[in-house]
């Protein structure tokens, strides 16, 4: 068995030649010679789209977050990246309408391409134990430069009936983001009675700076600024975007002595982020209705214990979700899934015990819900992140 390459967002501490642990994403001691050469390609790769996001997963692949590629380890521990966070923090939902904007430059590769280990690293490779506590089971050898750009718009609609109805009228302002976008935009939010919101996020290229953020034919104005620029003067504005972790035993160092175990943890480590998206889009869409209460109404829909109820199991399973990552990426030989590990626990405990999300509210514009009978919202809550997300805790008496 040979461990897979692993491909990476940039963090300030890569560099060429770092060992790595792939679980967590921990650059350790320098283990291979950096010894670099660029790809002969000329030119760049560019990318460009409009399109809708309906759930976290979406997001990241925009932000250039691959789950599977990166096994995980892009979304847990030392590893979680600046642009998992910025999709946490977007708090995508159904009843919502979100688009993004993306635009990549990606310029020749760097790499090394005549793996040697470095003296120092040679005299370990007797010790695999020893070899791997220091320089982990990978190595840093191929940076892909350029950058990234990605512009985040929000229509704060109430449900996904009004959200689809939304997006089809603008389809083709999102294709073409024609000369009359903005009085589109304007229109339609006047229309629906809805508010728009634009954000930006970025790697590299010049200083963004959006002057309204109600305007999203502005996005696409520093979409272009940002592309021109950065493609017109890559040594001023290119930087890593992306890295690939190769197995160090290509350069003729031991094998971890846990390999097995370290490839079973990918895949738990896969697994919880793929279930981590998923819950986050859960919780959500509870904490949405539960902030915009007076915004519905609820007769036949699922009542507000229902929901805090869901929310609290909600989270218990990203507890949970968090707890199998976390020994994954610290003690591999015991990793487990999560339905395994609640089942292991004392008592045992259930995986998932989160429900399907309960029958919805529906909107009804101009009429309040009776304050008497609504919940805190959930935003408003006491939060805490061992894991880097959003765990929201709800009173034991709601």
């Amino acid at each position: 068995m040979v461990l897979q390459e692993i491909k990476v967002p940039h963090r300030g501490t890569y560099d060429f030649g770092l060992g790595v642990d792939g679980l967590s994403g921990t650059a350790m001691n320098l283990v291979v010679a950096p010894t670099v050469s660029t790809s002969h390609s000329q030119g760049a790769d560019q990318s460009f789209s409009v399109a809708r996001v309906e759930k976290t997963e979406d997001l990241l692949e925009k932000l250039g977050v691959d789950i599977d590629a990166s096994y995980g380890s892009a979304c847990f521990g030392a590893g979680v990246s600046a642009r998992f966070s910025y999709a946490q923090e977007k708090k995508v939902h159904a009843s919502s309408l979100f688009m993004t904007i993306t635009s990549t430059l990606h310029f020749a590769e760097q790499n090394i391409r005549e793996c040697v280990l470095t003296p120092t690293a040679a005299q370990q490779v007797g010790n695999p134990k020893i070899f791997a506590g220091r320089y982990g089971d990978r190595f840093i050898r191929t940076c892909q430069r350029g950058g990234l750009f990605v512009g985040f718009l929000g229509i704060e609609t109430f449900d996904e009936s009004q959200a689809m109805e939304i997006n089809a009228e603008l389809s083709g302002t999102y294709g073409l983001f024609s000369a009359d976008a903005k009085a589109n935009f304007s229109n339609i939010a006047k229309k629906h009675k809805v508010s728009i919101s634009c954000d930006v996020y970025t790697e590299g290229g010049p200083h963004i700076e959006l002057h309204d953020i109600t305007n999203p034919t502005e996005l696409l104005e520093l979409a272009n600024t940002w592309m021109r620029e950065t493609f017109n003067d890559p040594d001023k504005y290119a930087k890593p975007y992306q890295w690939t972790l190769s197995p160090i035993s290509i350069a003729e160092a031991p094998l971890p002595p846990n390999q097995a175990d370290i490839e079973h943890a990918q895949d738990v480590l896969a697994y919880c982020a793929h279930q981590r998206a998923t819950m986050l889009d859960q919780l959500n869409q509870l904490d949405w209705w539960s902030t915009h209460q007076e915004k519905y109404d609820w007769t036949g829909a699922a009542t507000l214990a229902q929901i805090a109820d869901c929310a609290r199991s909600t989270q218990m399973d990203l507890d949970t979700v968090a707890a199998c990552a976390s020994i994954a990426i610290n003690h591999p030989e015991q990793a487990k899934m999560p339905a395994d590990y609640a089942a292991a626990q004392v008592p045992p405990r259930k995986y998932p015990s989160s429900q399907p999300l309960p029958v919805g509210p529906k909107p009804k514009p101009g009429e309040q819900v009776q304050q008497g009978h609504l919940l805190p919202p959930l935003s408003s809550l006491k939060l805490s992140d061992p894991m880097n997300y959003k765990y929201i805790k709800l009173p034991d008496n709601q």
